[in-house]
């Protein structure tokens, strides 16, 4: 499951999510625009692994955003977006 927030639905992804089982295996996270390069989303991942709340697994993932922010996005916005993504790709 893919989830991206952009200015525009053509435009390049301000954050994206991505959330992926390969077979026998816990579920997987990885983010981009939530750190300074692409991000394994480990704590979250832990969490998912452990079955707990959603809340607490989307409040880990927000944890892991440290990108400073730019032009399009400073990074309250981005930690947010984590978030709401990460409760998108939840289900």
């Amino acid at each position: 499951m893919l989830e991206r927030v952009a200015r525009a639905p053509r435009d390049m992804p301000i954050v994206s999510l991505v959330m992926w089982q390969p077979e026998n295996e816990p579920p997987r996270l990885a983010a981009v625009g939530c750190g300074q390069r692409p991000l394994r989303l480990k704590a979250a991942k832990r969490y998912l692994q452990e079955q707990l709340t959603p809340e607490a697994i989307t409040r880990a993932a927000q944890a892991t955003a440290t990108h400073p922010g730019d032009f399009r996005g400073d990074a309250a916005y981005r930690a947010q977006m984590t978030a709401v993504l990460t409760r998108r790709v939840l289900g």
